[in-house]
């Protein structure tokens, strides 16, 4: 299990396992995660007022 953050105040810096190291938004996540996301048991947690209308091809990447 690997836990990911999403937040626009974070710094981008993989593996975004902090708030701090987040990435900007969830297609940056996606890109740039060392493992895949879609594998089971991983969380990722997103910042309230992070996620904009131009993550729009984001919203349909679905996590388990």
């Amino acid at each position: 299990m690997t836990v990911y953050y999403v937040d626009d105040g974070g710094s981008n810096t993989s593996p975004y396992d902090t708030w701090a190291k987040a990435a900007p938004t969830l297609a940056a996540l996606q890109t740039g995660a060392a493992t895949s996301l879609t594998t089971d048991g991983n969380i990722v947690y997103i910042g309230a007022d992070s996620v904009s209308s131009g993550d729009a091809a984001g919203a349909n990447i679905t996590f388990t």
